[in-house]
């Protein structure tokens, strides 16, 4: 699977206030099934029952009942493994406090026993195309691997199911020798490749 639904979903989320993003540091890894506000109903409901589009509605609903929710992930990774990026990677998701200003945000739909195989091949090749991109300063992280990332300090992000730093040390061991010389428009090939997008074209 490739990115789907980039435009339409980045749309969806968009604020007009969003804030950039300065260095990218790191690619954090999460898991969502939180409780959400649905756009027809306000009854609560689970990221675990959304797709990626429905999902943007849900955070467009709390937004215009003056919740102030940001949306936190810059690309969600459905059950059978497809993806809807919600942000452009040059702007901040609000997902892991202390860090969002230097980071991008992966979470996949589901629990804390880890992605099933479709969705973990779109992570390790979508985690793959950022850190090439943001080059070898760049690291890959879980959500609560990172100090003072969560404000609740029993979180478990994404969880025992997935050992972040082996995903991190698969992608390198698979990369070229020389990954690490190239150049910008080399590694923004990664993203390319993908259907990533980095910033919004003015309408």
């Amino acid at each position: 699977h490739t990115v789907t639904s980039v435009r339409n979903v980045i749309a969806e989320c968009a604020r007009g206030d969003e804030l950039a993003r300065t260095d990218l540091l790191w690619i954090v890894v999460h898991h969502t099934s939180l409780a959400r506000l649905g756009l027809d109903n306000l009854w609560p409901i689970r990221d675990v029952d959304l797709d990626g589009p429905r999902l943007a509605a849900s955070f467009r609903a709390q937004h215009s009942l003056g919740t102030g929710r940001r949306v936190p992930y810059h690309v969600l990774i459905g059950y059978d493994g497809s993806a809807d990026q919600m942000l452009p990677l040059a702007v901040r998701g609000a997902h892991a406090c202390g860090y969002n200003a230097t980071s991008i945000a992966l979470a996949y739909v589901g629990e804390t026993g880890g992605p099933n195989p479709a969705q973990y091949a779109t992570l390790l090749r979508l985690s793959r195309a950022c850190l090439v991109w943001g080059g070898p300063h760049v690291r890959l992280s879980g959500h609560t691997d990172l100090p003072g990332a969560s404000r609740d300090p029993l979180k478990r992000c994404p969880g025992p199911g997935l050992s972040v730093s082996a995903l991190h040390a698969t992608i390198l061991d698979h990369l070229p020798e020389d990954w690490r010389r190239w150049d910008a428009h080399a590694r923004s090939l990664a993203l390319i490749s993908e259907g990533l997008v980095v910033e919004m074209e003015a309408a």
